[in-house]
Formats: C-alpha cells, sequence, structure tokens
C-alpha cells in the first residue's frame, strides 16, 4: 500500500496547525543530530556499506548480542517485507487489527492469509508458517504481556513469529521481547529508530533475529537500502542517545490519560482504552473520513482514518496525544463538530 497510512500532511491542501495523525513522537529530532549529519556530509559522496555493518556493530553492543543476530533496514517497513518475501507463498496469521503493511507485504508474496482477533490470541491455535504480532498494537496502542508472548513462542515452534516492536518506547505496559531471542530462534524482533527520535524522514530501523534467519533475510535484501546519512544518524543515536531515558512517557501517558477523561464527555464518540500516547476514537452516525475532513478544512487539524485497518470500521480513527495546547485545539473542534450533529 503505497497510500492510506497515517501523516499524510504533504498530500493536504491546507496549513496544519496540529498533526494528530502521526503517532511519532511530537517533538524534534535529539540534540546534535543535525550538526552531526552536516559535519560527516562527505558520507553522501560516497556509496553507502551495503549492509550498514557499522551501524549492525553498534546495534549488537547495545543489545549484548552478535552481530550475525542483527539486520539494518530503511526503516522497519523493509523488515516486514524482508520477512514475507524469504519465504515466498507460505501460510501467515496476522493479529488484528492492526497496520495493513503486514497484510500488503504478505499478499505481494503470494501468503494465504488468517486474521487472529486481538481478544483471541491466548486461546489462538497457530498452525501458519509466520506470524506477525504488533506489540503495543498499532492502532490500538494495547500492549499484550510478553509472558503470553513467550507461551505461543514455547506452544507454536514451527511457527515463526515477528513481533514488532516500533511502539515499545510510547509505554510502561510491557519490557523488550529481546532476551526471549536467546531462548526462542522461532523470534524475531522488528525495531524502529524513526518514531521515537523523530526522524521517519531518514527511514532507519532494524530487526534481531536467529543467525540463520538474518542470513534467510540477506539472500533476498537489496544492496545499500540504508543510506549513509541515515547509517550516520543511526551512530549518533547509539553513541549518544541511548544512555539516557529516550522519550518522557510519564509525562506522555499522563497527558493522553488526561485528555482521554475530557473527551469522554463529548457526545457522539467512543475512546478505547490504550497503553501508548495514541488511541482509537469511533464516530457515532457517520465517518471516520467526514470527520477528518471536516478537522482540516475547519480547524487545520488532521486526524487519522483508520478504516483501511483489517478488523475495523469506517468510522474508526486514531489521534495521538501532543501538546496540552495543541490537544485543547482538538477538543474543541469535536465539540463544535458535536454541537451540529
Amino acid at each position: 500500500m503505497l497510500y492510506g497510512h497515517g501523516d499524510d500532511a504533504y498530500l493536504q491542501s491546507n496549513t496544519i496547525v496540529a498533526n494528530f495523525s502521526t503517532n511519532v513522537y511530537d517533538a524534534p529530532e535529539p540534540q546534535g543530530l543535525k550538526e552531526h549529519l552536516w559535519k560527516n556530509w562527505e558520507v553522501a559522496n560516497h556509496y553507502p556499506e551495503v549492509l550498514a555493518e557499522s551501524l549492525r556493530e553498534k546495534i549488537a553492543h547495545h543489545h549484548k548480542l552478535p552481530a550475525p543476530n542483527v539486520l539494518v533496514l530503511n526503516g522497519a517497513e523493509e523488515g516486514i517485507h524482508l520477512v514475507a518475501r524469504m519465504l515466498p507463498e507460505q501460510t501467515t496469521t496476522i493479529c488484528i487489527p492492526t497496520f495493513a503493511e503486514y497484510a500488503d507485504a504478505c499478499q505481494m508474496y503470494g501468503h494465504k492469509l488468517t486474521f487472529a482477533p486481538w481478544q483471541q490470541l491466548p486461546d489462538w491455535e497457530f498452525t501458519t508458517s509466520l506470524a506477525f504480532i504488533c506489540n503495543p498494537n498499532n492502532p490500538t496502542g494495547v500492549a499484550i504481556k510478553v509472558e503470553l508472548i513467550e507461551s505461543l513462542l514455547k506452544r507454536f515452534p514451527k511457527t515463526l513469529f515477528c513481533i514488532d516492536e516500533a511502539f515499545i518506547d510510547f509505554t510502561e505496559a510491557i519490557d523488550s521481547h529481546i532476551p526471549l531471542l536467546a531462548k526462542y530462534e522461532n523470534l524475531m524482533v522488528l525495531k524502529s529508530l524513526t518514531k521515537n527520535f523523530s526522524i521517519p524522514g531518514l527511514r532507519l530501523g532494524y530487526l534481531l533475529a536467529a543467525p540463520q534467519v538474518i542470513r534467510q533475510m540477506q539472500a533476498v535484501k537489496v544492496a545499500w537500502s540504508v543510506n549513509a546519512l541515515a547509517i550516520e544518524a543511526g551512530k549518533y543515536i547509539f553513541d549518544q542517545c541511548m544512555h539516557q531515558p529516550i522519550l518522557p512517557i510519564e509525562a506522555m501517558l499522563q497527558e493522553r490519560a488526561q485528555w482521554q477523561a475530557v473527551l469522554q464527555t463529548i457526545p457522539g464518540f467512543k475512546w478505547y482504552p490504550t497503553n501508548t500516547h495514541f488511541f482509537l476514537g469511533e464516530i457515532v452516525g457517520d465517518t471516520a473520513a467526514n470527520l477528518k475532513a471536516y478537522l482540516m478544512n475547519n480547524h487545520q487539524l488532521l486526524i487519522r482514518d483508520a478504516a483501511n485497518f483489517q478488523g475495523l470500521t469506517k468510522h474508526h480513527f486514531r489521534i495521538a496525544s501532543l501538546s496540552p495546547e495543541k490537544n485543547q485545539l482538538l477538543t474543541q473542534a469535536l465539540k463544535t463538530w458535536a454541537s451540529h450533529e
């Protein structure tokens, strides 16, 4: 899917006052990163490392893993497509509602898909070769316990589980699945370096898995997929940023909880629980597409129409908590919408 993702701000003709459609951290990039990239601009004058080897070493060192367990990616999305590409025409389970890219990538490579409802996950019987689970989940923001993931890895050793941790830094509900790699060879952990560091335009992520799985993915990966400036940004992040808390997560979650409490008072909407700073809403008696158009045209506020998420409807939308001032703008706009209905 080339279109239908969040943060389609570039497609909007109006000036955007606040963008609630993206679940990227609403803050500038790490301090000093722009200066570092400018200082090292000459890397753009040469081809990048074929597999981003220097960044791979730093990632491996950070996670206390051997380098063969690491594959650097042009954003986590490349990892999704590589996983699907290395297992063409296989059977795959996707836990829904979730990011549409898992199904899109699998369909490109002839996978036979099974969709497992999120709430049935504890009792689901995995009979497929591959499974995608986003934890915490996008678009719901809900997290399931890592102990449940471990029970699935143990119960279904013939299924290769890809656990997408793109939003792990946006929750306090769970810790990373990475320690499980030492025990289970049927686990892949997909990581993003763009959402939490506010650099989605650089496209940077990585995947951790058993060496034989990484080799399979390398066999279908194109050379130089990660550009030289993205590699340089990743090295800066692991050298300068990983020794301190990545996000002010406690404050972010507190603001989101307070905001959701206010939103609950607006008639005509249903709001869903979450473990992250983003969450689902549902509009009663109209469509999310109409609401999105109204907010953009009348208030210059952008939300995410969630109709294209498998398992959701045309009434669902996703928003991310921003600053109190920006959140108040959306609160007032929704109240205005409700008063006219």
